[in-house]
């Protein structure tokens, strides 16, 4: 009866911790983790319609992995942050003359600004996210080129 009395211990036990890791991945809250890697990219678009499209095509898929989060938001061009230096501020305003006026700040109420927000544990996850969301935009932007 020791042993028998010792296994329904067991038993119980092991019931209550695989009941426990059925609530916690039933609830959909997604486990907090630090993520101090973070980077957001502003992307101007000719339009409202382009940026929406650009959008729903780069956010369909939700990471497979925790380590990673990606946001999207259409913004205006007067939302953008001015660049940190004299250099990329004048290669923002030669860049986007239609979005940025000659003073770098925005000049239209459309929202055809995509801003993108990266959160990743490290830093090659955040390379490697940059860059597949960058290849996807490209080739949204080449089917726009293409049937337009």
């Amino acid at each position: 009866r020791g042993k028998r009395g010792e296994h329904n211990r067991d038993v119980n036990i092991m019931m209550t911790a695989i009941n426990d890791v059925a609530t916690a991945t039933t609830n959909n809250e997604p486990p907090q983790q630090h993520r101090p890697y973070k980077a957001q990219i502003h992307l101007a678009l000719p339009s409202a319609t382009h940026a929406r499209h650009i959008k729903d095509a780069v956010s369909v898929d939700g990471e497979l992995k925790d380590n990673i989060i990606k946001t999207f938001d259409l913004v205006t061009a007067a939302d953008v942050p001015p660049a940190a230096n004299d250099d990329a501020r004048e290669c923002q305003r030669r860049i986007l003359p239609g979005i940025f006026g000659d003073d770098g700040s925005g000049d239209d109420d459309e929202k055809r600004v995509l801003k993108i927000n990266f959160e990743a544990t490290d830093a090659k996850t955040l390379r490697v996210v940059i860059s597949t969301t960058y290849d996807m935009i490209n080739v949204a932007l080449k089917c726009f080129q293409e049937f337009e």
